[in-house]
């Protein structure tokens, strides 16, 4: 039985995404246990990946790529991935633990290494970044512990970016390190089609709204890289109007 679906997304670029789908590829999860699932709008892409994955959805609407994803998979578990990330080789073996553990758990996000294009691991992390990286494990179940948790989320956000008219917006989560049932992200497949870049708030949300528990540990399962390659669908000009768009979502 497949445990974890792993949806990768290759929005107008192709530089990375084999790096992106090795890491999937050479997790010390036996292989029955996972499907890897490349959603993309790149032939080239196709061509790269064809043969070592599951599936390749083509699709060529940046705001439903990951709902496209989702809606082909098969896992109880559903982990997401940029393609110009990747999963430490252990990712996959201990999120199926964590939720094994807590079958209430409905949403996992944990921390990540920063590297380079290159692939090399930042000496210093960005300031505009350093949300992402939350060294101190959080739970919450019920409605009272979530509301708590999105306050103190909050403070801490604000701790580092005292600038943002949105904190909610940065709180710290990202795609590529966040890890779903995937009942809960299909109640909600229809919103997830209409966001640009803001889908890991979405799935927070999701869980928020949910009987099911949320959670986030200090433990780096997922390299996260900062670049200037290419436009992928949360860059470009418009990034703003993207912004926009997925608040009113």
């Amino acid at each position: 039985m497949v445990k974890v679906s792993v949806v990768v997304l290759a929005y107008g670029r192709d530089r990375f995404v084999m790096d992106a789908v090795k890491s999937v590829l050479y997790q010390n999860l036996p292989r029955d246990k996972y499907e890897v699932i490349v959603v993309t709008n790149l032939a080239s892409v196709e061509k790269m990946v064809g043969g070592l994955v599951d599936r390749v959805v083509r699709h060529n609407d940046v705001r439903d790529g990951y709902a496209k994803g989702v809606e082909a998979s098969n896992g109880e578990l559903v982990a997401f991935l940029d393609d110009d990330d990747m999963f430490i080789n252990t990712k996959l073996e201990h999120v199926i633990e964590v939720f094994d553990k807590d079958k209430s758990l409905g949403f996992y996000h944990h921390n990540v290494v920063f590297i380079d294009e290159q692939g090399n691991v930042f000496d210093e992390v960005p300031r505009y970044w350093r949300t992402k990286v939350f060294n101190e494990r959080v739970y919450a179940r019920t409605l009272e512990e979530k509301e708590r948790l999105v306050e103190y989320l909050i403070t801490k956000v604000r701790e580092v970016r005292n600038d943002l008219r949105d904190p909610f917006y940065w709180l710290g989560f990202n795609s590529s390190s966040i890890v779903v049932r995937r009942d809960l992200v299909v109640n909600y497949l229809d919103v997830l089609s209409r966001m640009y870049i803001a889908q890991d708030n979405l799935h927070l949300a999701e869980a928020l709204l949910s009987d099911y528990a949320v959670m986030h540990t200090p433990i780096p399962l997922t390299l996260y890289r900062l670049h200037n390659v290419g436009k992928a669908s949360f860059g470009g000009v418009d990034k703003g109007m993207k912004q926009w768009n997925d608040m009113q979502v």
